[in-house]
C-alpha cells in the first residue's frame, strides 16, 4: 500500500520554508527578549535566574507545535493517495483500423491480407485485452464499426464482417480515419493508442504525426501479406509489426501498449484528511489559562493554506461575453462558448460546432440579414434538411448575386442539388416506400422524401436512434431488434450504415464553413 503511495499536489511542500522562516524568526525575538529581561535592573546573571521567561521550561513548545501543526495541513493539502481498483485494467481505448481496399483480398500461396488480419486480431482478442477496443474500417472514407467496449466478443463478431464490398467509397487513405478518431468520448482526458492492419497504402504523414503527437497516441502498424514496410506508411511514428514472428511480435506490442496505461483506470484514495486529527489535538494545547497568542499564527496559516476558489470568475472581471465564447471556443469547448456568445452569429456558430442543429436553427432564424441567411441554410444542410437548405442558398443567390455570400450560396447550391439527386437514385435503386412520418424523431429534421433519410435501406432497417452498446445490450428489446436486423445480412447492415455515414461525410464537407463566423470567433479576443 505505502509503496503505491502518491502525492496530488506536491507543491504544496515548498510552503514549509517561509513556514520554517517565520517560526525561527519567532525563536529569535524570543531568545531576544530573554537575554535583556531585567536589564539596567539586575545584574544579568541574576536576571535569568529571575526572570518570569527564565523559569518557564516550555517556552519554545508553541512554536514546536505550530510547526507540527502547518506540516499535517501542508501534508494534507499535498494530497497523499493511494490507488484503488484494478491495476491491470485501462480506461484508454486501443483502437485498430482495418484497411479494406481491394487488394487486401488478393490471394498468393497462402491467407489473404485480409484473412491473416482477421486472425491476428482474434487471436490477439481471444488472449485478452484488459481496455476498451474501437474497430474502424478505412479504404477510401473511413467508418466507426464499433465505438470503445469491453465486450470483446462484440468484437469478433464484427470483425468477420469486414471485407471490402462494404464500404462505399475504394482506395487506401489512412488519414481518413482522424476523423472517426477525434469523434471518441474522452479523447483529450484519455487518449488513444493505434493498431493499423494493412498492405499498405497512402497518408499525409506530417498531419497524422502531428495527430498523434497531439493526443500522445503510440501503436504499430501491422503489415499484412508478407509485404515490406512501405513509404509513405512506414514514415508515421508507429512501430513496425511484420515477419515470421508476426503473432508473437503483435502480442509483445499490445502488452506494452497496455503496462503504458496501467492503472489509468484506478480511483486514488485521499488519505490527507486523517492528518486533521494531530493537528486538531495539537490545536487544543493553545486553549488553557495562560495561553499566549501563538496559537493565532497557527489559525492564520492554516487559513493561508485552504485552496484557492474555483477559477470560473476570471473571466467575467477581464473578458466580455463574446471574448469568453472565444475563449471556450478555442478550448474546443463549444457548448459553453454557446452559453457566452453574446453575438447570434457567433453563438450559432458554436452550435454548430457543438453539432447542436436544432439548436442552431433557432439562433439563426432569429437574425435580419443576408449572413444569418446563408448560415441558416448552412446548418439546415449539416442537420442532412437538404431541400430545405437548397431553398435558402437559393434565396440568398437572388437577393445578393454578385457578393462573396452570394457566390459561396451558388456553389453549394450546386453541391445539394448533386447530392440530392445522388441520393433519389439510390433510392429509387432499392424501390423502397416512404418511411411513417410518425416514425421519425422531428429532432432530426430530416427530408422524408430523400432516400437516405429513409428509416430501411435494402432490407436492413436502420434505425435513426444513436445507441450505444452498453445501451443495446442493457435493453432486451434494443438488443433482440438489433441480432435480428444483423442476423439478415451483416455484412449488408454494414453497408448500409457506412453507405449512411459517407452520405453524411459528403454533406459536411462540401457545404461549407459558416459565413466568417468561426474566424470571427478566434480572433474575439484580440479585439
Amino acid at each position: 500500500m505505502w509503496s503505491d503511495l502518491v502525492w496530488q499536489q506536491p507543491a504544496w511542500f515548498l510552503l514549509t520554508l517561509p513556514i520554517a522562516g517565520v517560526m525561527l524568526m519567532l525563536w529569535l525575538s524570543y531568545q531576544k527578549q530573554l537575554s535583556l529581561a531585567g536589564q539596567g535592573i539586575i545584574a544579568p546573571h541574576l536576571a535569568r535566574v529571575f526572570s518570569v521567561q527564565g523559569r518557564r521550561t516550555n517556552q519554545g513548545l508553541p512554536i514546536v507545535l505550530t510547526l507540527l501543526g502547518t506540516a499535517c495541513i501542508v501534508t494534507a493539502l499535498a494530497g497523499p493517495s493511494v490507488p484503488v481498483g484494478n491495476k491491470q485494467s485501462s480506461d484508454v481505448p486501443l483502437v485498430v483500423a482495418f484497411d479494406l481496399s481491394d487488394s487486401m483480398t488478393q490471394t498468393g500461396s497462402g491467407l489473404s491480407a485480409l484473412e491473416q488480419g482477421q486472425s491476428l486480431l482474434n487471436q490477439l482478442l481471444q488472449q485478452g485485452v484488459n481496455r476498451p477496443v474501437s474497430l474502424m474500417a478505412y479504404a477510401g472514407s473511413a467508418h466507426a464499426v464499433l465505438p470503445p467496449t469491453k465486450q470483446l466478443a462484440l468484437v469478433q463478431l464484427y470483425l468477420s464482417y469486414l471485407s471490402p464490398e462494404v464500404m462505399p467509397q475504394q482506395g487506401s487513405n489512412l488519414s481518413t480515419i482522424m476523423a472517426n478518431i477525434a469523434e471518441l468520448k474522452n479523447l483529450k482526458e484519455d487518449g488513444f493508442d493505434l493498431l493499423v492492419f494493412t498492405d499498405g497504402g497512402a497518408v499525409d504523414s506530417e498531419k497524422f504525426n502531428a495527430f498523434l503527437s497531439q493526443y500522445k497516441a503510440q501503436g504499430a502498424i501491422v503489415w499484412l501479406g508478407h509485404t515490406v514496410p512501405t513509404a509513405p506508411l512506414s514514415e508515421l511514428n508507429l512501430q513496425e509489426v511484420s515477419g515470421v514472428d508476426i503473432s508473437a511480435s503483435l502480442s509483445r506490442k499490445v502488452a506494452a501498449l497496455n503496462q503504458r496505461h496501467r492503472g489509468s483506470g484506478e480511483q486514488m484514495i485521499n488519505l490527507g484528511y486523517w492528518l486533521l486529527i494531530p493537528f486538531a489535538l495539537i490545536l487544543l494545547y493553545f486553549f488553557r489559562p495562560g495561553f499566549n497568542l501563538h496559537w493565532a499564527y497557527s489559525l492564520l496559516l492554516a487559513a493561508s493554506l485552504m485552496p484557492p476558489p474555483a477559477q470560473a470568475a476570471w473571466l467575467d472581471w477581464w473578458l466580455t461575453p463574446d471574448q469568453q465564447g472565444a475563449y471556450f471556443y478555442r478550448q474546443g469547448e463549444f457548448e459553453q462558448a454557446a452559453q457566452h456568445f453574446a453575438d447570434p452569429q457567433w453563438r450559432g456558430a458554436a452550435l454548430v460546432a457543438a453539432k447542436k442543429y436544432p439548436e442552431a436553427i433557432q439562433v439563426y432564424q432569429q437574425s435580419q440579414d443576408v449572413t444569418g441567411l446563408y448560415n441558416l441554410a448552412t446548418a439546415y444542410a449539416k442537420a442532412r434538411n437538404y431541400q430545405r437548405a437548397l431553398d435558402l442558398y437559393q434565396l440568398v443567390q437572388q437577393i445578393e448575386p454578385d457578393t462573396d455570400v452570394g457566390q459561396k450560396a451558388q456553389k453549394n447550391s450546386v453541391i445539394i442539388t448533386r447530392l440530392i439527386d445522388e441520393i433519389q437514385r439510390m433510392s429509387e435503386s432499392q424501390q423502397e416506400e416512404n418511411p411513417d412520418p410518425k416514425s421519425i424523431d422531428p429532432d432530426e429534421m430530416t427530408d422524408t422524401s430523400l432516400g437516405a433519410d429513409k428509416q430501411r435501406v435494402g432490407k436492413i432497417e436502420v434505425k435513426v436512434e444513436q445507441l450505444s452498446v452498453d445501451e443495446i445490450l442493457a435493453n432486451e428489446g434494443k438488443k433482440e431488434q438489433w441480432l435480428r436486423d444483423i442476423s439478415r445480412d451483416p455484412k449488408q447492415f454494414l453497408a448500409a450504415k457506412f453507405q449512411a455515414d459517407y452520405q453524411q461525410q459528403l454533406a459536411a464537407n462540401t457545404t461549407g464553413d459558416t459565413e466568417q463566423t468561426q474566424d470571427a470567433a478566434q480572433g474575439a479576443v484580440d479585439e
